[in-house]
């Protein structure tokens, strides 16, 4: 199985998107997976082209969403995409 890399930052998708890199990083040995806040958050490119070229959405239940609501407050509103990444390495 491909190691997975966690991309939380919508802008790394915008940046790769108009470099015309995204298929090509879709070609690499890995999994890409992002959150459903960051996958929401695409316009362009579409969140759905990035699911079609591979990208795995991960969803949060209800109390994991209250447990990154609950840590993004103690960490004085830190962007939702970094907490989610600190609750997933817990």
């Amino acid at each position: 199985m491909p190691s997975k890399i966690l991309v939380s930052d919508t802008n790394i998708w915008i940046d790769l998107h108009h470099s015309n890199l995204l298929e090509k990083v879709f070609q690499l040995p890995y999994q890409f997976v992002t959150t459903d806040f960051v996958w929401q958050e695409l316009r362009k490119p579409p969140g759905q082209h990035l699911e079609d070229l591979g990208l795995t959405i991960e969803i949060l239940n209800g109390d994991e969403t209250q447990e990154l609501f609950a840590l993004r407050q103690s960490l004085n509103n830190s962007l939702p995409g970094r907490c989610f990444l600190l609750l997933r390495r817990q």
